[in-house]
């Protein structure tokens, strides 16, 4: 037996929504959420999302989650962190190790032979 659930989300807190989805999944209830402006799935992290919360870009358009292979450095806890866009991780160096291309070199790496293959 199937159960569909319609929630009108315009007008509502989507953060709290997305909480509360996060939650279900976490509990083991399975669900899916059709096409809603107001939320996406990050495949990054693996959660639902407000769109909002999502970067856009100079011209306007929300940028994807989904394939990409764009470098991302992060910092941390007096640490950097660095990894693709597609999830592939490059490691963790200290701030007196850190430079522009610390992760440069292993990013080229995955891009021109793991991803081209």
């Amino acid at each position: 037996m199937t159960t569909q659930l319609t929630i009108p989300v315009e007008g509502t807190d989507v953060s709290r929504l997305v909480a509360a989805l996060n939650t279900a999944r976490k509990a083991g209830i399975q669900f899916a959420v059709g096409p809603n402006p107001h939320l996406r799935w990050d495949s990054l992290t693996e959660r639902y999302a407000p769109t909002a919360s999502l970067p856009k870009d100079d011209d306007g358009f929300s940028t994807t989650w989904e394939g990409g292979h764009a470098l991302i450095v992060e910092y941390g806890d007096c640490e950097f962190y660095g990894r693709c866009q597609c999830g592939k991780t490059f490691g963790m160096v200290t701030p007196d190790r850190f430079s522009d291309d610390v992760f440069g070199e292993r990013w080229e790496h995955h891009v021109v032979t793991e991803v081209t293959v």
